[in-house]
């Protein structure tokens, strides 16, 4: 909860079960609103006198307010809609009411669509229909073209504002059909003419249908942060994307675990991380804590990768990034600061420097729990290995199967704790855990929550090259599920 500057009351963060209505009562769409594409920005002035009807604080108490503008995040896992009240206080909405889905549902199938192509610049129309047909399948009437063809304003204009959304092929296909015949179009630096795209069509979509129809299943860790195994684990659905053993119960005993009790974790609605809540992540290079609230000075930021989830000072990542380059460090450093994209050292195999290729096996990597640092299977260190020698006194390592397509590993630099199998699992913290690292949690918003809880099933006995892991939706409750575990 925050402070209206104005008013000096208590706002809510964010809200459920909302509605919007106009002067007369009458329901209408957040959409009537401007737009802005920052919360600094200048807001058109309008004459609409718009309400936001919502329930606050899990549902126990009535929210109405005026609302003037609206904006939308698309960096996160899932989009993020937020409206502005009066006193310069932004409030993120969660999920309509019932009835009120008819209203918002074309501007809300909008933002998936947005969503999913900045995330996805290279899928195809089958797969972007694909992806918003689960996401509203539990709506009356299903995602059509006439939807996002009645926000075309919208998608024109995140286009000019989003690099990721202009490149995608599913966009200029619909900003080009909206387009004069034979007048060209440019959009974030392509050139396009109607009938003829100048961007590489060689890749064959339909092919990668289902890939790319479940790339967003892969984004959840299957194996718990606390102690890097599987069992019944609880994904956060926040920006880090961990997940974590919820009871003392339900790892393998040694984990610490949430500690959280099985009626507590089947009473949440949603689950968000502390540090997602509260906006205070580690970087994961030195450790320490910082602030990734992007509207408030941030002192950590999160790789672009769509599954990362890792963050990083940028004085950190920008060392690792230019290690061969020391005169390049501090610019980088200023351009990651200042809010320019990066992908994380995390991204590129130490050895050869080439990126991942998941299809091929000897391409796919090996990562490390506890740094960013990657190999290809045909780059990993004999040193780092997948079983314990006596002889040569040479612990494991490395393990295969726990990760989809991956290898989980400690690299040399950490060292493995023999009554644990791993290093210290001391890497973990969490606002307020250890005062050393606590940054200020002042200005910090709590992030909407949404719980998920992961299914995964053990691989075949006919293919047993690596865990198959599978995800169901649930309208109320989120997913619930369980990863294999290190043996």
């Amino acid at each position: 909860m925050t402070s209206s500057e104005e008013e000096g009351e208590i706002l809510p963060d964010w809200v459920t079960d909302y509605e919007f209505f106009n002067q007369q009562n009458q329901r209408v769409s957040f959409a009537c609103l401007p737009v802005v594409h920052g919360k600094n920005e200048a807001v058109d002035n309008t004459n609409l006198r718009i309400f936001l009807s919502a329930f606050c604080n899990d549902g126990l108490e009535r929210f109405y307010k005026q609302v003037f503008a609206w904006r939308y995040e698309l960096s996160y896992r899932q989009p993020e809609i937020s409206l502005l009240c009066k006193g310069n206080h932004w409030i993120k909405i969660l999920n309509p009411n019932r009835q009120f889905r008819a209203v918002v549902r074309s501007i809300l199938i909008t933002i998936q669509c947005l969503h999913f192509v900045k995330r996805n610049p290279e899928a195809s129309d089958e797969s972007l229909w694909c992806h918003l047909a689960r996401a509203f399948s539990t709506y009356e009437v299903a995602p059509s073209e006439a939807d996002i063809m009645s926000h075309i304003s919208l998608i024109r204009d995140a286009a000019e504002h989003d690099n990721d959304v202009a490149s995608s092929k599913c966009i200029l296909r619909i900003l080009l059909e909206q387009s004069p015949e034979g007048k060209a179009l440019k959009v974030g630096g392509l050139q396009l003419k109607s009938g003829k795209f100048i961007v590489d069509d060689d890749v064959d979509d339909s092919s990668d249908l289902d890939e790319l129809c479940n790339e967003e299943e892969e984004l959840f860790d299957t194996c718990c942060s606390i102690c890097d195994n599987g069992g019944n684990i609880l994904c956060c659905e926040g920006r880090c994307m961990r997940s974590f053993h919820a009871t003392e119960t339900s790892g393998e005993g040694s984990c610490k675990s949430l500690c959280l009790s099985e009626a507590q974790v089947n009473a949440l609605p949603n689950f968000f991380c502390e540090n997602c809540q509260y906006q205070q992540h580690q970087c994961f290079i030195c450790g320490m804590l910082g602030s990734s609230d992007i509207s408030c000075n941030p002192e950590v930021f999160p790789c672009v990768a769509a599954n990362c989830g890792r963050f990083y000072h940028p004085k950190c990542v920008a060392a690792e990034l230019q290690k061969r380059n020391d005169g390049l460090v501090e610019d980088l450093e200023w351009k990651i600061a200042g809010g320019e994209s990066f992908a994380c050292p995390a991204h590129r195999c130490f050895v050869c420097k080439q990126v991942e290729e998941r299809k091929v096996k000897d391409m796919q990597f090996a990562v490390c729990r506890r740094c960013p640092k990657s190999y290809h299977r045909k780059c990993l260190p004999r040193d780092i290995a997948f079983e314990y020698d006596c002889e040569k006194n040479i612990l494991q390592r490395a393990w295969d199967k726990l990760l989809p397509k991956r290898i989980l590993i400690y690299c040399l630099d950490h060292e493995i704790m023999p009554d644990l199998g791993t290093p210290e699992r001391n890497h973990i913290y969490f606002p307020g855990s250890d005062k050393e690292k606590k940054a200020s949690l002042e200005n910090s918003s709590h992030v909407a929550q949404r719980k998920r809880k992961l299914m995964a099933s053990q691989s075949s006995a006919e293919d047993n090259e690596h865990a198959d892991f599978s995800f169901r939706e649930s309208a109320s409750a989120g997913l619930v599920g369980k990863s294999p575990c290190r043996s």
